[in-house]
């Protein structure tokens, strides 16, 4: 294995442990919801309705979306 692609795979275990480990707490903290998206451009119209990611950004971008009216951060 190559140097580079050896780096790479140590930080993936470690990047996936710990997101691993953060994920299954927060998902088994509470009621999860499912949502089928359907229809044309599905995703794309999903990720326009929440917004950018960072809820500051959100609110100068794009001040109708979820992020904007309800973000407290950077999640």
């Amino acid at each position: 294995m190559a140097h580079n692609n050896g780096m790479m795979f140590i930080l993936n275990s470690i990047i996936c442990s710990y997101l691993s480990s953060y994920l299954v707490e927060f998902v088994t903290s509470g009621p999860v919801v499912a949502l089928e998206l359907k229809g044309s451009n599905a995703i794309q119209k999903w990720r326009t309705l929440l917004g950018p990611t960072d809820s500051a950004t959100a609110r100068n971008q794009a001040p109708m979306s979820v992020r904007a009216k309800f973000g407290t951060g950077i999640q």
